[in-house]
């Protein structure tokens, strides 16, 4: 569901951004289909949903007396598509608030 522009193609832009040259329409159609809020990309991706690419995860991520943060993964990310801006004081404080927080991402992606 979590689209991402594969490496060949990355490659490819960078290659010509370091080489001061024109991306060519192929590269640059893709970089915004996977960039922009395109209504073509966006009906695409509430189609392919699936709520088994997403993880919510409880971390350690501070020092006490608040150190939990609840986050949220999609597969194929390796940083959180959300997260806590606050910190919880115990374990299950944080998943509480994050399995709220989980749902309603999850409520929002299927719409």
């Amino acid at each position: 569901m979590c689209s991402r522009l594969d490496r060949t193609t990355l490659r490819a832009y960078r290659r010509q951004v370091e080489e001061n040259r024109p991306l060519n329409d192929a590269i640059t159609s893709l970089i915004e289909v996977a960039f922009t809020d395109h209504a073509a990309h966006s009906s695409s991706m509430r189609r392919d949903f699936d709520p088994e690419d997403y993880a919510l995860i409880v971390k350690l991520r501070a020092n006490p007396p608040k150190p939990w943060r609840w986050e949220i993964y999609c597969a194929g990310k390796r940083q959180p598509i959300k997260h806590s801006k606050e910190f919880f004081a115990s374990r299950e404080a944080a998943q509480k608030a994050g399995k709220m927080a989980f749902e309603g991402l999850l409520a929002d992606l299927k719409s």
